[in-house]
């Protein structure tokens, strides 16, 4: 039950690869093939042909309340959000690398998890873990043409009141500047230039 409480993070479906991010650093003694192998058997947890793994949506709700119930269930929560991050960086360089959109189709498939990672990291996620995925969803949104999604959550995790000046912060601005550039917005370019100006960018 505890591996099946992780599985409760997960929206949309996960790769095996997800799980053991999660594992790595929750259990690394953990045999989380075997443990998830045993909930597939227990027909607890589905799989598609494409390899991908999923949970019915009353199966998540049960998982979820046993997560609640863990000491550990903020940090599955962060390694989720970290492993989205990781996912969503190396498609952020291959699309700028590449200059196309074709290597977005696999974060396209992520589009569940990279939500409930942004939520759960607005409301309970370390700054930093913050400002990483704006800068790196900014990147991967740019190129998808999703500014009006963007925009607001760029606009949310702007407004955390813990966030401190950093070049971190610097480069999730200048997303939301771009943002209200495309948006034609131009009283809310003016306004991000003037707090770009605030925490010292140049």
């Amino acid at each position: 039950q505890r591996v099946l409480g992780w599985l409760s993070v997960f929206r949309g479906g996960f790769p095996l690869a997800a799980l053991e991010h999660i594992a790595a650093r929750a259990d690394p003694e953990l045999d989380v093939v075997d443990a998830l192998r045993g909930l597939v058997d227990a027909s607890l947890v589905g799989r598609e042909p494409s390899g991908r793994f999923t949970l019915h949506v009353t199966v998540r709700d049960f998982a979820a309340a046993r997560l609640a119930e863990l000491e550990e269930a903020q940090a599955i929560s962060e390694h989720h959000a970290r492993w989205v991050l990781a996912v969503a960086r190396q498609s952020a360089h291959s699309v700028v690398e590449q200059e196309s959109d074709a290597p977005l189709d696999d974060l396209r498939t992520e589009y569940g998890n990279l939500r409930a990672a942004m939520r759960w990291t607005l409301e309970r996620g370390p700054a930093d873990l913050l400002l990483s995925l704006v800068v790196a969803l900014g990147t991967v949104w740019f190129w998808t043409g999703r500014i009006v999604e963007e925009s607001e959550w760029v606009e949310q995790a702007l407004h955390r009141p813990d966030l401190t000046a950093s070049r971190l912060l610097c480069h999730a601005m200048r997303h939301a500047n771009v943002f209200a550039l495309r948006r034609r917005d131009y009283a809310a370019v003016a306004e991000w230039t003037r707090r770009l100006r605030t925490v010292g960018a140049p």
